[in-house]
């Protein structure tokens, strides 16, 4: 995928923490923001990123609006994406828009959900065995009786995803193996079979 860039490209890539990606403009992290929001934290909008937004592209102007509302006593996320994202002409206002609706919905979600997106995230990125603990802590902690027995089976089936890589294959195997019974899913029964294969 190519993305028009019309600011400076850095020589030096920003890295973004937790995924084995770089940028090298403005427009790369406003198209990385917008695709990711599920990811987006604090650990990604640091003083870091402004540094590099600073010194690298040549974005001074924005970095200095960074400054000032990382300043702030509460630092809102949302207001630090919504700077990012208006400083370059890559999304139109009702994209952006609906950018913050999703992240409105996000912070209204129930604590045992965003722990799972997180943990879900730990996945997409390849941090296994943060994305294996991550869901034992859903599965095994106070907050599990609010999951569905599918939704129960959906945790068991990515935290056998996450043990196959960190683990061992008899775990990743049990974890798929009571996915189905509670999930269902064939995809839970076809890991399952497929581990009885290796094993």
């Amino acid at each position: 995928m190519y993305i028009l860039c019309q600011g400076k490209m850095a020589e030096r890539p920003f890295h973004i923490p937790f995924a084995k990606q770089s940028i090298y403009s403005l427009e790369e992290l406003c198209y990385y923001i917008y695709q990711n929001i599920y990811n987006i934290s604090e650990e990604l909008l640091s003083t870091e990123l402004v540094l590099w937004l600073e010194n690298e592209t040549d974005n001074h102007e924005l970095a200095d609006k960074l400054h000032k509302i990382m300043e702030r006593e509460e630092v809102e996320l949302k207001d630090i994406v919504v700077t990012i994202l208006c400083s370059a002409d890559y999304y139109n206002e009702q994209e952006i828009r609906s950018l913050l609706q999703i992240m409105d919905d996000i912070a209204h979600l129930p604590f045992y959900e965003k722990k799972k997106i997180k943990a879900d995230n730990y996945l997409r990125q390849g941090q296994y065995g943060k994305a294996a603990a991550s869901y034992r802590k859903l599965l095994h902690g106070s907050f599990a009786v609010n999951f569905t027995t599918e939704e129960f089976g959906n945790i068991l089936h990515n935290e056998g995803i996450a043990n196959f890589y960190v683990s061992s294959f008899t775990e990743a195997g049990r974890n798929f193996k009571e996915a189905f019974v509670r999930n269902h899913n064939p995809v839970s029964l076809e890991h399952y079979l497929l581990i009885q294969l290796m094993n």
